[in-house]
């Protein structure tokens, strides 16, 4: 049953995001920022239900941002990832490679991802946003490729030294995979997968971690305005000449600067149908 937890992690790398969607609705609730909201909804013509998963890390999106870009650190926090690599066209465009391991006995899971990054300009949150695409990586014996998947990574900075992470997912994965099964835990799914993202910001590797250290196969961080500017000290004001007429300077002072979460409990399934992939 594990294994069954694990592949939904494949809804980790998901979401159409439709007008035809429902209301979201609040599955677990966060006590403090620090915990993980997760949230879920109906999505019509889907059978997988869409995720959404909400927490404030304390680290800078800088150290975020380290965790997030090294592909074979994935499966140490990715809820149910197995495998994740670059991978680049014949043009030298990279593109994500992921596996997911399979339900018993349905097969294991994989999907190519075209990676799109973009920067609110008044905010200054990246969106990190993933969609399946086809025909880049010839399909592995013994996976099942995943015809449809999109997801999303949303983060907003807080302050310096906190950031608002949003996990958003949904797909298709393809083969026969009944309906309770697929939705049976997708909460986990953002749930666990922030839960450890906590602990990685706090990896020797990746805490000191600068806008200038990152290596991102699919973006340059010098593309992107960073949200928090060191202060520049003012300028000291140029000596002023006196009159002797004068008896007392004007001169002003000069301002001061501003100051593993993979075991969960297993909720009760309906009887399976079955399944045959």
């Amino acid at each position: 049953m594990k294994n069954a937890k694990r592949w939904l992690a494949a809804l980790a790398l998901t979401l159409p995001f439709t007008a035809s969607a429902s209301e979201w609705e609040l599955d677990i609730e966060a006590a403090t920022p620090a915990d993980v909201a997760v949230y879920t909804r109906y999505v019509e013509g889907q059978q997988m239900k869409e995720f959404m998963g909400v927490t404030t890390i304390n680290a800078s999106m800088a150290v975020v941002l380290a965790v997030i870009s090294d592909p074979d650190n994935n499966p140490n926090w990715v809820y149910s990832n197995k495998l994740a690599k670059v991978i680049k066209d014949s043009e030298g465009n990279p593109f994500y490679y992921i596996q997911i391991v399979g339900v018993w006995p349905t097969s294991d899971r994989d999907v190519v991802l075209d990676v799109s990054p973009r920067q609110d300009p008044v905010s200054k949150t990246i969106y990190l946003e993933s969609v399946s695409i086809d025909g880049i990586y010839p399909e592995q014996e013994d996976y099942v490729r995943m015809p449809s998947v999109e997801s999303s990574y949303e983060l907003r900075p807080m302050s310096p030294d906190h950031t608002q992470v949003t996990f958003t997912g949904h797909g298709d994965p393809g083969g026969s995979i009944p309906k309770w099964l697929a939705n049976l835990y997708v909460t986990n799914i953002p749930e666990v997968s922030l839960t450890n993202l906590h602990e990685q910001v706090k990896r020797d590797k990746y805490r000191s971690a600068t806008w200038d250290s990152i290596d991102n196969a699919f973006f340059d961080l010098s593309d992107f305005e960073k949200p928090y500017k060191k202060r520049t000290a003012p300028t000291e004001p140029a000596a002023m000449t006196v009159k002797p007429t004068v008896q007392k300077s004007t001169q002003l002072a000069p301002e001061k600067p501003a100051i593993s979460a993979h075991e969960v409990i297993e909720p009760i399934a309906e009887t399976p149908e079955a399944v045959t992939q």
